[in-house]
């Protein structure tokens, strides 16, 4: 028979592993079932507040873009939309850990308001978080605001958090994007290339100096998306830049304009191994930039020639055709990149290869440019390309196992060296 105080103590320790099972489960019930944050769409996100017992940030949309409230510092908007897009999902923490009822309780987890970081945002709804001390493997301990229940996570964006102003404000040095700028002009020693925008079909850019010239409206466009990212690598400090003055090493014989509204120049310093200097008109700083940033623009009318081979804005109407002799067939778009098989007169081929043919013609890049016009043999490789308004009409000269290939282009003065990789997909179409 069990006496009074063993019956006592054996009560007390079962009462104790109800009460340990009961905590337990609850730690261990899905977080989704305690706490969650919806997700929303990053357009319907009007306002992100970030604060902290140091600082805060209110960042408010306006317009297409963003701005810092209080400040004119200008947002950077990819970091703005990589925030939004991790919480698109929205989220849910992995487990519960215990309660917070006070200060000092917070401030086991990092939670008090000395030592936490509040994130809200705003849009059909109100999304805040607390975020506490970090854990391994990139959670924190977090809470939802006025909540005693605290929980462990890894919350959305929290790399990206930060209430310092720098953290958020665009370091490129141009304020335009790419989509803003009309015109661009090239000055390399005493030749002047200008590239103005065009309207006409997917050929963006257009050489309209020097006359005659025939310019790569694919260079242009690369060289536009350079110029509205451009983040210069430091700023040389006063006296330095009054030395690289004194020394020379400030004007060059390389600038670029481009208009976006207003007119920006950008010259760069005499050249020479790794970073170079830059400079903008009215901007009395001296920039560090990149040796990659200099080659970019450092190019001869030569290099920034047009060696467009043959074009096409792939809709509906679109056929192309590869024939050699009585051998042919025609291919047509299928899906959103995809080809199909029109006709056929001998040859068998597999989806892959003919949408992989088919899309390399689209906007085909020579890998040289001769004069005068190539001799194509007796029986060329031709391809027709057929839209809605022109034919192009491409013949390659396909004799030699590995190239070079030589091609010509009906209307079109010159030919083209077309990459091999390119005509032996095309050269396979036709084959048993």
């Amino acid at each position: 028979m069990i006496d009074r105080p063993t019956r006592w103590i054996l009560g007390t320790a079962a009462l104790l592993l109800v009460l340990t099972g009961l905590r337990i489960a609850q730690q261990n019930r899905p977080a989704e079932a305690l706490w969650a944050v919806p997700g929303e769409a990053a357009k319907a996100v009007h306002s992100i507040d970030l604060s902290s017992d140091e600082a805060s940030l209110a960042l408010r949309r306006s317009g297409e873009g963003w701005s810092i409230e209080g400040s004119d510092a200008r947002v950077d908007a990819d970091r703005v939309a990589l925030l939004l897009g991790d919480w698109v999902d929205g989220f849910a923490p992995d487990g519960a850990v215990g309660e917070a009822r006070s200060e000092e309780e917070l401030a086991r987890f990092g939670l008090d308001s000395p030592h936490r970081m509040e994130l809200v945002l705003r849009g059909a709804t109100t999304r805040a978080v607390w975020l506490g001390k970090a854990l391994p493997g990139g959670s924190h301990f977090v809470c939802a605001p006025q909540s005693s229940d605290v929980f462990r996570g890894r919350v959305p964006g929290a790399s990206r958090l930060a209430t310092d102003e720098a953290a958020w404000t665009d370091r490129r040095l141009l304020p335009f994007e790419p989509g803003d700028v009309t015109e661009l002009t090239l000055r390399r020693g005493g030749e002047t290339t200008r590239f103005v925008r065009s309207t006409q079909g997917q050929r963006r850019w257009a050489a309209a100096d020097p006359a005659g010239f025939v310019g790569s409206p694919l260079a242009a466009e690369a060289m536009v998306r350079s110029l509205a990212s451009f983040k210069p690598k430091a700023v040389l400090p006063a006296d330095e830049a009054e030395a690289a003055r004194a020394a020379g090493e400030v004007a060059g014989d390389l600038s670029v304009e481009a208009v976006a509204g207003a007119r920006w120049t950008l010259r760069f310093g005499a050249s020479g191994q790794g970073d170079g200097i830059l400079t903008l008109d009215g901007d009395p700083r001296v920039l560090i930039a990149p040796a990659a940033m200099r080659a970019v623009f450092d190019k001869s009318q030569d290099d920034l020639r047009d060696r467009t081979v043959v074009a096409f804005e792939r809709d509906g109407q679109t056929r192309i055709e590869v024939r050699r002799g009585p051998r042919r067939l025609v291919l047509e778009p299928s899906g959103d990149r995809g080809w199909k098989l029109a006709d056929r007169s001998g040859g068998a081929v597999g989806a892959t290869e003919l949408s992989l043919a088919a899309n390399s013609l689209r906007d085909l890049q020579a890998v040289a440019l001769t004069q005068p016009p190539p001799d194509l043999g007796p029986a060329p490789l031709v391809i027709s390309i057929q839209g809605a308004s022109s034919t192009q009409l491409l013949r390659i000269d396909d004799r030699s196992p590995n190239g070079p290939f030589p091609a010509a282009v009906e209307g079109r003065d010159g030919g083209f060296i077309v990459r091999a990789g390119v005509v032996q997909r095309l050269r396979s179409l036709l084959e048993d």
